[in-house]
């Protein structure tokens, strides 16, 4: 009932929505030309049934801002080709004193190749089917998408992102943007460790069965 209802109050407030902090919808309805010789990531958001009125606040590893999203919108942003990391919290305080151990920060590494793009999905926490209920506050997590950009936007408003504004949006909540940074930086350092422990293992696995 209340994932129903969170839905059916979206859908009918849904045009009605303010853009996301810094962002603003593309005159055209489409991307800008990707630059030459830039690698491009693309950020989606798509409707949830456990949306809520909250924005997802995206940063890169140096805590840059690079957008915002609501729901059933999406945005690109060109960077040097290689590998980059980027960080996703909510625009409110979900800190928990109770519950230090709670961070709804998420963390994701991808690279990308020079002329090409990488589609990165933002995506509401929601309860497994048909078990529990709807979080009161969005917390959010990323997944990589088939870089189909076509198929993965369609039917998403396209905006873009002041960053300028959005600096000073992060610098306008400071405290949280600094606390949610950390806790950023701190889930991306574990996956790292854990990559290479995992990469290490497979090593001495090769090392082992290698015959002598």
């Amino acid at each position: 009932m209340r994932t129903a209802l969170a839905f059916t109050l979206l859908a009918v407030s849904g045009c009605a929505q303010a853009p996301a902090p810094a962002m603003s919808p593309r005159a055209d309805g489409k991307f800008a030309e990707h630059a030459p010789g830039t690698a491009r990531f693309v950020f989606t958001r798509h409707a949830s049934g456990c949306d809520t009125s909250d924005h997802a606040v995206v940063v890169d590893e140096s805590g840059a801002f690079v957008g915002a999203l609501r729901p059933d919108t999406a945005f690109a942003m060109d960077v040097p080709p290689g590998r980059h990391a980027f960080f996703v919290w909510p625009g409110m305080d979900l800190r928990n004193a109770g519950r230090p151990d709670f961070r709804p920060v998420a963390a994701i590494e991808a690279e990308v190749a020079a002329d090409e793009s990488r589609v990165i999905n933002v995506l509401v926490f929601e309860p497994p089917q048909g078990r529990g209920r709807c979080f009161r506050e969005a917390h959010f997590y990323f997944e990589k998408r088939p870089n189909d950009v076509a198929a993965e936007t369609a039917n998403l408003r396209i905006v873009e992102a002041d960053r300028a504004s959005g600096q000073g949006y992060l610098r306008e909540h400071r405290e949280l943007s600094s606390a949610y940074f950390t806790m950023g930086q701190d889930r991306l350092a574990r996956r790292r460790a854990a990559q290479e422990d995992a990469a290490r293992r497979a090593e001495q696995a090769k090392a082992i069965e290698a015959p002598h």
